[in-house]
């Protein structure tokens, strides 16, 4: 039986969200898909450092400019609290990059996508991850 790997998908737009959300559940992922970062809870909860001896989750996706922060900011938050999400299973798309977000995106190890994205080079990111994953 093949590994069933998990992933989180955070977007504010509901399209891009399903989108993401569909192609995952295509490829036979187990997602759990928020349209906020403050929707989304880790297991160590808002506060706390993380509880878990490995990632919760395979494959971490988020948008990059949301209401209430940027996913590069909630990256740099859960990995200040301990997350053991792996630099290469984090992706983060926008419809704009700054040259500052782009360094930081780097500087925490995420993949940049940008909106609206070619298929072609996610799946292809998303084959990449799962054979490490698998291996």
């Amino acid at each position: 039986m093949p590994q069933t790997f998990k992933a989180v998908v955070i977007d504010d737009v509901a399209l891009c969200r399903q989108l993401l959300t569909d192609i995952l559940e295509d490829r036979g992922y187990q997602v759990k898909s928020y349209a906020s970062i403050k929707e989304f809870t880790c297991p160590a909860g808002a506060d706390e450092r993380c509880p878990m001896e490995h990632a919760c989750v395979d494959i971490f996706l988020t948008d990059n400019q949301m209401p209430e922060t940027t996913g590069l900011e909630a990256i740099a938050d859960m990995l200040g609290k301990g997350c053991k999400l792996r630099a290469t299973s984090r992706a983060v798309f926008s419809g704009s990059w700054s040259h500052q977000e782009k360094q930081k995106a780097q500087h925490l190890g995420c993949k940049t996508f940008d909106k609206p994205f070619e298929l072609d080079s996610f799946e292809s990111w998303l084959q990449e991850r799962e054979a490490s994953l698998s291996g």
